[in-house]
């Protein structure tokens, strides 16, 4: 992850209360045999930040040969749901999922701090973010769940949420696709889950020479674009993304309580919107045998297209209430809502993909 704080910057942290050093070393396989490591449902611990485990990185999960396993399944019995057939969130063309910022979480905040306070977090997100409650609640075995929090002050806390909730759903991709048996797993909510196929795209960092300069300088393609991030391909790009925007509501429903001048919270999941964009772009002018063969799969068309929506309903809901929770997301979000680049959605998902959380 990158962020500002006083200043994340690449995969290292420095200023104002920030010391955690990143515990992920990117290109370096996860194992389900990692210590500490559970099921899902109790949590799947190991972390990282700055592009943490990806789809990648679950060698060993056995592969579904059609690649087409979507939405849905048994978060129980970890039996997938291959249909695709659960409910996605989209109705009259809108994307929306339970969030309430306005929760009363007063209690929480006043007697927070010691030995409880994961569960006190989890109870303020199951308040206002119940996907993001659940998501920690499946991780809070995480060894490093403790490296991404405060335990003593909440506001304290408030800070790391954004980190929180974006390595942990990397974790969770990774492991609950190696607890399943599939080749990767997308979170957005406990009940929509989508597994993607067998990674068969190019490296991402070829896009980077397309990008307007301005975003060629960025902090985002310095670090996803370039080295080792660079060689990771389409499968992992939407993981990356999925923890860029599950990471806004994680914070933004208690932005009221975020004391900093200015955090790249908006910014991250619109610069890899864009990523998206452009690859999608080079996989059609380029490789077009890979982009029909993407296009076939009804995972990868689910997960772009819900990607785009959660991202616009989050900013809509929450992420726009608070002006210092973004830095350079305007510039972001503009190159991203450019009507030649959301066409790269509209013909890769076949829907009338708008800058919005609706469509046509």
């Amino acid at each position: 992850m990158v962020r500002w704080c006083g200043v994340w910057v690449t995969l290292g942290l420095v200023a104002g209360g920030c010391s955690a050093q990143d515990p992920y070393e990117p290109g370096t396989p996860l194992t389900p045999t990692a210590p500490g490591v559970g099921t899902s449902a109790d949590g799947d611990p190991t972390s990282g930040s700055g592009g943490g485990p990806d789809s990648e990185a679950t060698s060993g999960a056995s592969e579904d040969p059609s690649g087409a396993v979507s939405s849905g399944g048994d978060e129980t019995t970890g039996d997938p749901d291959a249909t695709g057939a659960s409910d996605t969130g989209v109705e009259d063309n809108c994307y929306s999922e339970p969030l309430d910022p306005s929760a009363d979480v007063s209690d929480i905040v006043q007697s927070y701090g010691g030995p409880g306070y994961q569960q006190a977090v989890i109870e303020a997100m199951r308040r206002r973010y119940p996907a993001g409650a659940d998501l920690l609640e499946a991780q809070q075995d995480d060894p490093y769940w403790a490296q991404f929090s405060d335990s003593n002050s909440w506001q304290g806390m408030v800070e790391w949420l954004d980190t929180l909730v974006h390595e942990q759903t990397h974790l969770f991709n990774a492991y609950h696709a190696i607890d399943v048996g599939q080749s990767a797993s997308i979170y957005m909510r406990q009940d929509l889950i989508v597994y993607l196929p067998p990674e068969q795209g190019f490296a991402r960092g070829e896009i980077l020479a397309e990008l307007p300069a301005v975003m060629q300088q960025s902090i985002y393609a310095d670090t996803y674009l370039t080295g080792s991030q660079g060689q990771r391909g389409f499968g992992p790009l939407l993981d990356e993304t999925s923890a860029y925007v599950n990471e806004v509501p994680g914070l933004a429903v208690f932005g009221e309580y975020y004391p900093g001048f200015g955090l790249s919270l908006r910014d991250g999941a619109a610069a890899m919107l864009v990523f998206v964009e452009f690859y999608l772009r080079r996989a059609r002018t380029q490789y077009p045998g890979f982009y029909a063969w993407a296009q076939s799969q009804p995972a990868y068309v689910e997960a772009v297209q819900l990607l785009w929506q959660r991202a616009q309903f989050f900013y809509e809901e929450v992420g726009d209430h608070h002006p210092n929770l973004g830095i350079s997301d305007a510039e972001y979000r503009a190159e991203a809502e450019r009507e030649e680049n959301l066409d790269e959605l509209r013909m890769f998902t076949g829907v009338g993909l708008q800058a919005g959380p609706c469509v046509d």
